[in-house]
C-alpha cells in the first residue's frame, strides 16, 4: 500500500474538517427546528427526492425526479413526530366524499339510498343491457352505459369506485 503524500494528507484533512462542519451545522438545524430523531429517509429535512413524478402518491409517474413531502414522516423531519399521514387523509376524504356523493344523489330523487338500492341496481342491469344492444347508438354510448352501471352498482354496495380503473 503506498504512502500519502504532504498535499494529500492536507486534502483529507480538509474534507474531514468539512465534514465535521457540515454534521455539526445539521445538528444546528435539526436542533433549531426541535427535531430529536431525524427521520431516517429524508434526514430531518422533511422532504424527499422521488426517482419518479408519482410521488408519495404511488400513482403513476412521469420520468423525472420529483421532490415532495417525506412519506415516512410527512415533511415534519422528526421520525418519532410525523405530521398527518397524506395518503390516509386522502382515503378518508375520498370516502367521504363519495358518500356524501350517494347521499345526494338519492335525495335528488326524492329517496333514501338504503331504499334506492334495488332500483339502482335494477338500472345498472338495464344499462348493461342498453351497452350490448343492437341498435346504432352515439359514439362511447356502450362505455358511458357500462362506466354508469358500475357507479350505480358500486352506490348501491356503498363501495369506492374508481372510474380510471377497468373491472
Amino acid at each position: 500500500m503506498r504512502r500519502m503524500t504532504i498535499d494529500e494528507h492536507v486534502i483529507a484533512d480538509a474534507v474531514a474538517m468539512e465534514r465535521q462542519r457540515i454534521l455539526r451545522d445539521h445538528r444546528h438545524y435539526l436542533d433549531w427546528l426541535g427535531i430529536e430523531t431525524p427521520c431516517a429517509r429524508c434526514g430531518g429535512s422533511g422532504r424527499y427526492v422521488y426517482g419518479s413524478a408519482s410521488t408519495w402518491r404511488r400513482g403513476v409517474g412521469g420520468c423525472a425526479m420529483t421532490t415532495d413531502v417525506c412519506d415516512r414522516c410527512w415533511g415534519s423531519g422528526d421520525a418519532n413526530h410525523p405530521w398527518t399521514n397524506l395518503r390516509e387523509r386522502e382515503a378518508s376524504e375520498k370516502k367521504r366524499i363519495e358518500e356524501r356523493a350517494a347521499d345526494l344523489f338519492a335525495r335528488r330523487l326524492g329517496a333514501r339510498i338504503n331504499t334506492l338500492r334495488p332500483a339502482m341496481e335494477a338500472i345498472a342491469l338495464e344499462l348493461d343491457r342498453l351497452s350490448r344492444g343492437r341498435k346504432e347508438r352515439p359514439y362511447h354510448f356502450a362505455d358511458s352505459c357500462e362506466m354508469l352501471a358500475k357507479l350505480l352498482r358500486a352506490l348501491a354496495k356503498g363501495e369506492r369506485v374508481d372510474p380510471s380503473q377497468g373491472e
